[in-house]
């Protein structure tokens, strides 16, 4: 016996749908330090995805460093290593200023909780779910 099945009702569907943590990442600034165009490139455009704003990007330390004394923004997300060498001096200055920040590496977890201390991480290729995950995880 053959039954048709009525589309449900918006009343109906919200009531079989589970529960989703309304947080957004709508507006967050995020400042970027990726020493790869494409990965930049990449990543502004999931940040923009998410509903951030990308406020600055740098692909040197000397950059970074620059940046992060001149303007103010919601979270960084730092490649471990740039042109110029580790980012372990941004990343210290971020930390000085209580800024959230998501070490994007191809190191491991536990390489980079070794080296940065108590950071969130994502490694390298990451999903972006993983990336949106890390950076509420970041944020509180």
């Amino acid at each position: 016996m053959f039954s048709e099945r009525l589309p449900l009702t918006p009343a109906i569907a919200a009531q079989q749908l589970p529960a989703v943590e309304p947080r957004t990442l709508l507006g967050v600034r995020v400042f970027v330090a990726e020493d790869e165009p494409m990965l930049v490139w990449a990543l502004e455009e999931v940040l923009i995805d998410l509903g951030c704003t990308v406020v600055g990007t740098a692909g040197r330390v000397t950059e970074a460093l620059a940046f992060v004394a001149t303007n103010t923004f919601d979270i960084a997300i730092l490649d471990g290593a740039l042109e110029d060498g580790p980012i372990d001096q941004v990343v210290k200055l971020l930390a000085s200023r209580g800024t959230p920040i998501v070490i994007a590496s191809g190191l491991s977890p536990t390489d980079t909780q070794r080296r940065f201390g108590h950071v969130t991480t994502v490694q390298k290729p990451y999903k972006d779910i993983d990336l949106q995950s890390a950076l509420l995880a970041a944020l509180g």
